[in-house]
């Protein structure tokens, strides 16, 4: 008598274990599946459930919501902070390179300083000091439709280079600079070995400049739309991660349904 007890309890201990765990291996009665669908998301209902999709540490069920987090918040989150950093980090030169440059006389404008810089850079051949005599790679660099600097040549691009640094230490010695007055540029060959001493100078001014205004403006946007976007993408992560919570919580829920 005493085994038969026995082996009733441990029968029922099985039942007990098999229910509360979901783990018979036939389908989810309708009352159960209702259950399971009240807690998804409609793109996750199913009209079947079974005891597959809840087994194990992780379910089957768990384990699709995870992944669908990681693929729809985390890793686009990822990459939306990483684009938040990268374009926070282009302000200095977005805003340096619309200061409009002037080699005149200053007009309408307040002086605030000069400022000045140099750099050596190697240009694509060597030459001779000929080639830079009577202020040719002046003349040369300030006329933009001269085919002899062509765009993207590493002529241009070592001027340019030289010119963004004059422009960002013009705005980090005055932060009111917003235009540069008798701006003047000299160049001095290093030996024939190709390297060249850029040499930049102007006068920082204040004045009206629209387009410097207009960039400052649009930064500020893109940035407050930016934030946006990642606080809205927080919060939908924040509703996901309930939803696994729910989930995870599934087998109570459903156990309770046939009580």
């Amino acid at each position: 008598m005493a085994r038969e007890n026995l082996k009733i309890q441990l029968s029922l201990k099985q039942s007990f274990i098999l229910h509360m765990g979901l783990f018979s291996k036939k389908e989810l009665s309708e009352e159960q599946v209702a259950k399971v669908n009240a807690l998804l998301p409609e793109k996750h209902r199913k009209s079947q459930w079974f005891e597959k999709d809840f087994y194990g540490e992780i379910n089957n069920i768990e384990k699709e919501i995870e992944d669908y987090i990681h693929r729809n918040f985390l890793l686009p989150e990822e990459k939306k902070n990483k684009e938040l950093l990268d374009f926070k980090k282009t302000k200095e030169d977005t805003f340096a390179a619309k200061i409009k440059i002037f080699n005149t006389e200053l007009y309408k404008a307040e002086p605030l300083g000069m400022v000045d810089i140099g750099g050596i850079h190697r240009f694509s051949a060597s030459s001779t000091g000929d080639r830079f005599s009577g202020g040719l790679i002046g003349y040369a660099i300030e006329s933009a439709a001269d085919d002899m600097w062509s765009k993207g040549s590493s002529q241009e691009e070592a001027v340019n280079s030289v010119k963004l640094s004059l422009l960002k230490k013009a705005r980090s010695l005055y932060p009111e600079c917003n235009l540069i007055f008798k701006y003047e540029v000299d160049f001095r060959e290093m030996g024939s070995s190709g390297n060249v001493f850029i040499y930049m100078r102007g006068t920082a001014c204040k004045g009206e400049n629209e387009l410097l205004v207009n960039a400052e403006k649009h930064y500020e946007e893109t940035i407050e739309n930016k934030k946006k976007d990642l606080a809205l993408m927080n919060t939908k992560h924040t509703e996901w991660k309930e939803v696994l919570n729910k989930v995870s919580q599934s087998r109570k829920v459903l156990s309770e349904s046939d009580n």
